[in-house]
């Protein structure tokens, strides 16, 4: 029976998840309450609190799901310098993608998705050793790159996705090449 349990939890989970979606995508984040996520489910109270201590607890896992789907979409880290532009168009189209719902995740003051995905980010970087022929300590490297490119994405995000992403591409390459040649991440 362990397995038809485990089958109720998922379906449950992804029922509150989905609701949780639903009610984000047609009123925004701020303007979701408990109550709402429970009837949309269909599921009680309790049902509820047995899943998520709380709706930020529900946010932060919906925020991990995104980025767990992200990273499925994008796959590995370049292992090579000469990958980086394959990787980039990767995690462009994989924003591009699941636009609707970064959008509204990042449209929320509680939402921590960018911080989250880009943490993450930084932390494969330094444990892939993928920047070990710089020639400025990596911390501020690593800050100045992930700054830049999660402002710019940022930036497209909030515009709607006014570029396709091919055209988002040329831009966000432009403006993070300069630093990965300068830094010797990458060969001109």
């Amino acid at each position: 029976m362990r397995v038809k349990h485990d089958l109720r939890i998922k379906k449950t989970q992804f029922a509150i998840k989905h609701a949780f979606w639903q009610l984000i995508m047609e009123q925004g984040i701020s303007n979701v309450t408990t109550n709402q996520i429970i009837a949309t489910a269909g599921i009680n109270r309790t049902t509820f609190y047995n899943h998520y201590a709380n709706q930020a607890e529900l946010l932060s896992n919906v925020e991990d799901d995104l980025i767990a789907k992200i990273n499925q979409q994008v796959s590995a880290f370049p292992s090579d310098t000469e990958k980086w532009n394959d990787y980039h168009q990767r995690v462009i189209n994989a924003i591009y993608k699941n636009g609707a719902y970064i959008k509204a995740l990042i449209d929320n003051k509680d939402s921590r998705f960018i911080q989250k995905a880009t943490h993450q980010s930084r932390i494969f970087i330094r444990e892939q050793n993928l920047l070990n022929q710089i020639t400025i300590p990596e911390n501020y490297v690593i800050e100045g790159l992930f700054g830049l490119a999660s402002t710019i994405i940022y930036e497209w995000v909030k515009s709607d996705y006014r570029e396709t992403p091919a055209e988002f591409f040329k831009i966000f390459e432009k403006m993070i090449r300069p630093i990965l040649v300068s830094n010797q991440i990458i060969t001109k």
